[in-house]
C-alpha cells in the first residue's frame, strides 16, 4: 500500500507538472482535465493564445483515465494526499525547479529550450506567433451566451475601457453544470486593437494544484511571479502575453497593438 501510494504521488506530480508548463507554452487547447482529483471531465472544444493548454495530451489523457479506473484503497490515498498539498499551497500553486520535475529527459530537454527562447527572444516560441487570437468568429459569435462559472470572474470590462467586449467562451472543468474557465475578447471599432484574456478558478474544493516552473517566470507585478512574452505579428504590431497565478486564479492574456505601459497597468489593476 505504501509503495501504491509514493507511486501514485509521483504520478500525479509528473501530470500537472507536464500540463501547467504547456498551460503557458503554446496556449492552445482541445480538451483540459480536472486537476486535482483525476476524473475525466468532458466539455466544448476551444482554442485560444489565452486558454490553457496540454501538450503530449494522449500522455496525459492516458495517465489521468488509469487513475480515475482506480475507485479502490489506491484512489482515496491519492485525493488524500492532493488535499493535503492544498491545504500547503492554499493558493493552488506550487513553484519548481525543472531539475526537481518528475518528466523523462526528453522532456526536460524540450522545456530548457522553450525556456532558453523565453531569456533569447523574449517569448517560448521563439519570437513566433502561435495561437494569438486564434478562432476569433468562433468568440465573436457566443458573445451573448450565458453559461454558469463556479466562480465569480473578474471584472475585465474596467481593464480596457476603451474597447468592447466583442467574444466570450466558457471551457475547463465543469463541476456540478458550472465551467471554471471564462475567456473574453475586447476589440476597438476597427480592430485594430485587442485584448483577450482567460481566467480559470483553481478550485479549492476540488484539491486543485498546479506546478509552475521557476525557469518560466520572468517578471514581476505587486510580489506576484509571473511570464512576460514579446513578440510582433506580421504588421509589426507589438504582442504582450501574461500568465501568472494570483488570488486562486490562473490567468493568461494576450494584447495586440497595446504598448507596454498599458499592459502593465492592466496587470497591476488584477493584482494589486
Amino acid at each position: 500500500m505504501k509503495k501504491n501510494k509514493i507511486l501514485l504521488i509521483i504520478l500525479v506530480v509528473g501530470i500537472i507538472t507536464l500540463g501547467i508548463v504547456i498551460f503557458i507554452k503554446s496556449q492552445a487547447v482541445t480538451e483540459t482535465k480536472r486537476l486535482g482529483n483525476g476524473e475525466n471531465t468532458n466539455h466544448e472544444e476551444t482554442s485560444s493564445s489565452s486558454e490553457p493548454s496540454i501538450q503530449n495530451k494522449e500522455l496525459l489523457n492516458e495517465n489521468q483515465n488509469s487513475l480515475a479506473k482506480n475507485q479502490n484503497d489506491e484512489s482515496f490515498i491519492f485525493n488524500s494526499d492532493l488535499k493535503e498539498l492544498r491545504e500547503r499551497y492554499p493558493d493552488g500553486v506550487i513553484y519548481t525547479k525543472l531539475s526537481e520535475a518528475k518528466l523523462s529527459t526528453a522532456q526536460k530537454k524540450d522545456l530548457a529550450e522553450t525556456f532558453d527562447n523565453l531569456n533569447r527572444y523574449g517569448s517560448f516560441s521563439g519570437g513566433k506567433i502561435t495561437n494569438e487570437f486564434s478562432n476569433l468568429d468562433k468568440k465573436r459569435a457566443a458573445l451573448k451566451e450565458e453559461k454558469p462559472l463556479d466562480f465569480k470572474p473578474t471584472n475585465t470590462d474596467s481593464l480596457v475601457p476603451d474597447l468592447e467586449l466583442s467574444g466570450k467562451w466558457y471551457s475547463g472543468a465543469i463541476n456540478d453544470g458550472k465551467y471554471n474557465s471564462l475567456y473574453r475578447l475586447y476589440e476597438n471599432q476597427d480592430g485594430s486593437t485587442k485584448f483577450e484574456i482567460t481566467e480559470m478558478y483553481l478550485n479549492p474544493n476540488n484539491s486543485t494544484i498546479v506546478e509552475v516552473f521557476q525557469e518560466s517566470l520572468n517578471h514581476n507585478v505587486n510580489n506576484v511571479p509571473m511570464t512576460l512574452e514579446t513578440l510582433r505579428n506580421e504588421n509589426g504590431q507589438d504582442i504582450y502575453n501574461v500568465h501568472f497565478n494570483y488570488n486562486n486564479r490562473y490567468y493568461s492574456l494576450s494584447t495586440e497593438n497595446m504598448t507596454r505601459i498599458q499592459v502593465e497597468n492592466i496587470i497591476n489593476q488584477i493584482t494589486k
